[in-house]
């Protein structure tokens, strides 16, 4: 009788930590609204008991505001119910770190989080691209993904972007647990952008009921657009249906009228230009879309499917034949195609040089990585990094129109990140030069003791022609790192001088 009393009370002990497992939120996670400036949206899972959802938030983790949540519930493909809640966060400062917590003081509360609103216009920010992160070979319990997760989480990013295929079965939500499980560091600290994949959508091509559920989008969701800073962000579903294919296009061709943003991207899982032996690129998609790209002068476009990297040459669509297309000479002319499929699936081996050329790719990986976009407000910096964080590739645009007739030989002068950590991150010092000149760069401290120095020749690194970029890591000339707080750096060039401020923290 006793030991039955004591099985009775180990029972209702493991009763009571799973439903209050169940009620806790989980799978929580921060979408962008379309001015993310002072909106942001929270979204999260618990189960069908918990029918109050509220949002805690502020500039510390004391919180001081907060709001309640909308609810609604889906059903998986195993006929089980599932419970999400949405709370819109308004009237944010922009350009600051909140704290928050999400849940309810009867079911319990998440831990503390974070987020970053969008930043003024001018402000520096990095971004992230990922596709295919869904299970496959080796990915079965989404490790790879979970992996690729961690090293972006080391990045000081404003958002992330996944490109489609999050997952493998558009509504087996024991696969969204996971992907979520394992995206946890993202998740915690950086808004997630997603677009709609192949794996992710319904039979009719739009986004499936698990995917529309956990993620609240703007716009229509299915395709939609947002600014951040000095830039402008399209997602777009390349699997609709005629009439709302004809409807998506009007909208992009309006959108990309309407924005005055100096920088353009487009992000979709649909494939232009094939780098894999088994894709076949959507050669529609070129006359569809790839016209309108041209015609706004998008400066690039992130596609995935293929499970590898590529990058195009500057390309130009043909209006008038869809599987033709122009190589031009820079990126000003043309549009950079990144193709980045390699978030955690099986990677797909890339096509011979030959058939890259054809393909209008001037580079191609088989490899498993994602795609960091330094933006500020005269250039643009990509580096595509694999696994475990190596650099293998890299690009740099400049917004060559926005020279000031008053420079006399150097214009655009930037540096990110700024701030940066001395001891875990190098600060890229970015300037353009009218001609080729000999530079040299002075790093001084407040009180205007020298602390670092660096010197290029006429045709070299740092004194070319064009847009330069030159890394200090945060290190003094004794090689010692330098404290936190504000550096002048000052450019030299053919007795021209330039002074701009670094933040160290």
């Amino acid at each position: 009788m006793i030991k039955d009393k004591r099985m009775i009370l180990i029972g209702l002990i493991f009763l009571s930590l799973v439903v209050e497992v169940e009620s806790k939120p989980r799978n929580i996670h921060v979408t962008l609204a379309k001015d993310p400036r002072n909106t942001v949206v929270v979204t999260w899972q618990t189960d069908s008991s918990v029918k109050t959802g509220i949002v805690e938030y502020g500039l510390t983790s004391s919180y001081g505001s907060s709001v309640r949540s909308t609810t609604h519930t889906y059903q998986d493909d195993k006929n089980k119910i599932h419970t999400i809640h949405d709370a819109r966060l308004t009237g944010l400062i922009s350009g600051q770190r909140y704290h928050y917590r999400c849940g309810n003081s009867s079911d319990g509360w998440s831990g503390d989080r974070t987020f970053i609103t969008t930043p003024e216009e001018g402000a520096t920010f990095t971004f992230c691209v990922v596709g295919d992160t869904r299970a496959g070979s080796g990915n079965r319990q989404y490790e790879r993904w979970g992996k690729i997760a961690e090293k972006i989480s080391n990045h000081d990013i404003a958002f992330f972007i996944v490109n489609g295929d999050l997952v493998n079965k558009a509504n087996t939500q024991e696969e969204w647990d996971l992907w979520f499980e394992k995206g946890e560091p993202l998740f915690s600290k950086f808004p997630i952008m997603p677009i709609v994949g192949e794996h992710d959508k319904s039979s009719e091509g739009r986004g499936s009921i698990c995917y529309q559920s956990q993620f609240l989008l703007p716009d229509n969701g299915e395709w939609y657009s947002f600014d951040y800073g000095d830039a402008h962000f399209i997602g777009l579903n390349p699997f609709m249906e005629q009439d709302y294919a004809t409807k998506e296009r009007e909208w992009l061709d309006k959108d990309l009228n309407g924005t005055k943003k100096r920088w353009k991207f487009v992000y979709t899982h649909g494939l232009f230009f094939n780098i894999c032996k088994n894709k076949v690129p959507n050669t529609y998609l070129r006359i569809h879309w790839g016209t309108l790209f041209d015609k706004h002068k998008v400066d690039i476009v992130f596609n995935s499917h293929a499970h590898a990297y590529g990058r195009s040459y500057p390309i130009e669509c043909d209006e008038n034949d869809r599987k033709n297309f122009f190589i031009k000479e820079s990126y000003d002319e043309g549009r950079c195609y990144i193709i980045t499929g390699g978030g955690g699936a099986e990677t797909y081996p890339i096509l011979p040089p030959d058939e890259l050329r054809e393909n209008g790719i001037e580079k191609a990986l088989e490899i498993h990585h994602f795609v960091l976009v330094t933006v500020s407000s005269n250039s643009l910096h990509m580096e595509a990094k694999d696994i475990n964080g190596n650099t293998i590739d890299s690009l740099d645009m400049f917004k060559g129109s926005l020279i000031p007739d008053s420079a006399k030989v150097i214009y655009g002068v930037s540096n990110y990140p700024n701030p940066f950590i001395a001891n875990r991150e190098v600060t890229k010092i970015c300037y353009g030069l009218k001609e080729a000149s000999d530079v040299v760069i002075k790093i001084y401290d407040l009180i205007g003791k020298l602390v670092w120095a660096y010197e290029a020749k006429a045709g070299e690194e740092g004194g070319r022609k064009g847009l330069n970029r030159v890394s200090w890591n945060g290190k003094n000339e004794e090689g010692n790192w330098v404290s936190a707080g504000g550096y002048i750096c000052k450019i030299e060039a053919r007795e021209e001088k330039v002074i701009r401020k670094i933040l160290v923290k």
